[in-house]
């Protein structure tokens, strides 16, 4: 009830005056001060007005709610509060010390953070790593060439849109003459490249798939923390990549080849230049800029991990990916789409599939593996002390089923 608010109550009663009674009035008034009653006095013998009121009390709720003290009869407190008030010497007021109960509902705290830490994802690395290192190897290779074939459709897509920025746009007049040519710009092709690649890594790790480049990060860390086996990371990455290779070249040929998506220009120039310029690096700068690229990818996933929702998470991978096809480094499973599509529709270079292997495949996947690797050991140098007592007990189920076999056969 806000301060200052009044409202008056009127009931009549016969008084014990004779039988001239007269009807007298109780009014009851409520400020914010309390709730005031007064009563009239009963003619020449009254004794003026009862004023009865009930002060609420600012002070905090007891704890206690079995204490009741009985109201006592105190004065009016005086505008400074510093004792009763004359004109209100009958003033009842409730005990401090009585318990008024708090009708506020609980409130439930926020949590502290929205996202995980950077230690606390380096543990869903190692678990990530460990699940991985025990599938099964027909499990490794249908996830394996469903991220390839996801990747080429995100590479399929950035393609087709970012190639279409590379040709020359003819203004015709009112007569059908050239009015002017817009040249086309390599760079807005990459840009909207890079905008639209990162579709495939999305829906790799939504749909749980097995990417070559993104499994060296988990199963280093697993493999640094005594989790997996030599063999068993070796056997993952070697099946990952050739599955990886048959996701790829299904998309180009059956998915893009066939149907013509990209067998005319500007599309096809984009193509044919793209393939061409990564086979003709060199060695040691297609090996650097490998390196450089899964560094992005690994964190892209990386901080992925940090994330709760799913917007979050596209977002975490969507930043990394565009950033390194905008760089123009070099990812073994994109090429994997990108180039043996060129190598199908012709390239003015006249090169081959032995080249792609050469010079591009086998340094990019090297460079693949040292960028990863480097990336997992690093998070493992900065947060390892922290994650380290709580990956001494971590396990699965696989795992903990898997041990348990080993240690019955050993035992017999």
């Amino acid at each position: 009830m806000s301060t200052g608010s009044s409202r008056s109550a009127a009931s009549s009663f016969h008084g014990d005056g004779g039988t001239n009674a007269t009807t007298n009035e109780i009014q009851l008034t409520v400020t914010g001060e309390g709730v005031n009653v007064i009563t009239p006095g009963e003619g020449a013998g009254g004794g003026g007005d009862v004023e009865v009121g009930l002060k609420s009390t600012l002070e905090p709720p007891s704890r206690n709610r079995s204490s009741s003290a009985a109201p006592t009869v105190v004065g009016t407190p005086s505008v400074d509060g510093t004792g009763a008030s004359a004109e209100r010497p009958h003033v009842l007021y409730p005990h401090p010390s009585s318990s008024i109960p708090s009708l506020a509902k609980p409130r439930k705290s926020l949590p502290v953070t929205a996202y995980n830490t950077p230690k606390e994802a380096l543990i869903g690395v190692v678990k990530a790593g460990m699940a991985k290192s025990i599938l099964v190897w027909w499990q490794i290779v249908l996830l394996g060439f469903n991220a390839g074939l996801f990747l080429g459709m995100g590479n399929l897509a950035g393609a087709y849109i970012g190639g279409g920025f590379t040709g020359s746009t003819i203004a015709r007049d009112a007569s059908g003459g050239v009015a002017f040519v817009y040249p086309g710009s390599p760079a807005l092709a990459r840009f909207m490249h890079g905008i639209i690649f990162p579709i495939g890594l999305v829906l790799i790790v939504l749909a749980g798939s097995e990417l070559l480049t993104g499994n060296i990060m988990y199963l280093t860390a697993a493999w640094l923390t005594g989790k997996c086996s030599t063999r068993s990371v070796l056997r993952n990455w070697s099946l990952t990549w050739v599955a990886n290779l048959a996701g790829s070249c299904f998309c180009a040929y059956f998915l893009t080849y066939l149907p013509e998506i990209m067998h005319t220009s500007p599309q096809l120039d984009f193509l044919q230049s793209v393939s061409d310029k990564k086979m003709s690096a060199g060695w040691g700068a297609t090996f650097l800029k490998a390196i450089g690229a899964n560094w992005l990818v690994c964190l892209s996933l990386f901080c992925n991990l940090t994330a709760h929702d799913v917007v979050s998470k596209v977002v975490a991978i969507w930043m990394p990916i565009a950033t390194f096809v905008w760089i123009g480094w070099e990812h073994s499973i994109a090429n994997m789409y990108l180039i043996p599509l060129g190598l199908m529709e012709g390239l003015p270079s006249g090169r081959h599939f032995g080249d792609f292997l050469a010079w591009n495949l086998i340094p990019v996947t090297l460079g693949n593996v040292v960028g990863g690797a480097a990336f997992a050991w690093g998070q493992w140098m900065i947060y390892g002390e922290y994650a380290a007592p709580k990956v001494e007990t971590l396990t699965t189920k696989h795992h903990l089923a898997k041990h348990q076999s080993y240690s019955q056969q050993k035992s017999q």
